[in-house]
């Protein structure tokens, strides 16, 4: 990983120390007062927790059916990272699809949406650690056989 950036993947109900960033989904009211016009992008808001000041917001679509449902999703994880970097966050948490409210993936989609979070934090200039969050055991260990093919990969 470039940057001596490290990922890892856990699931949403384990024991998680503070970070500076954490990304989260637009609320309902969010999504109600942007409208279509912000699915796919991402912001910074702040927030007076003790965890982390900087929460970012990301609308991702609400289904990703479709093949520029998926290009929009990969939109808003690359925005999500960039903005992070961008507010010189040093480690973020990042929902997952179904952490984020988005139906299964199928492994070829998680396989491009992985592979799009590595690429974008090829670009980092202050994030060093990234942590993914998985709703269930099935999701973490899609992601994490991921990690290991991608590993595997990159050392043949």
């Amino acid at each position: 990983m470039p940057h001596n950036v490290t990922l890892a993947i856990q699931r949403q109900d384990e024991r998680q120390e503070a970070l500076d960033a954490v990304v989260i989904p637009a609320t309902d009211k969010q999504r109600h007062d942007l409208g279509r016009a912000a699915v796919g992008q991402a912001w910074m808001t702040w927030s007076s927790s003790e965890e982390t000041s900087k929460t970012i917001k990301f609308m991702l679509p609400q289904v990703a059916a479709t093949e520029s449902e998926w290009r929009t999703v990969l939109q808003g994880y690359r925005f999500a990272i960039r903005i992070a970097d961008r507010h010189e966050a040093t480690a973020l948490s990042l929902p997952l699809p179904e952490q984020a409210g988005l139906d299964s993936r199928e492994k070829e989609q998680a396989s491009v949406l992985y592979r799009c979070i590595l690429e974008q934090c090829q670009e980092l200039n202050h994030i060093r650690h990234v942590r993914l969050l998985a709703r269930d055991e099935r999701e973490a260990a899609l992601y994490t056989g991921l990690t290991t093919g991608v590993q595997g990969e990159d050392q043949a």
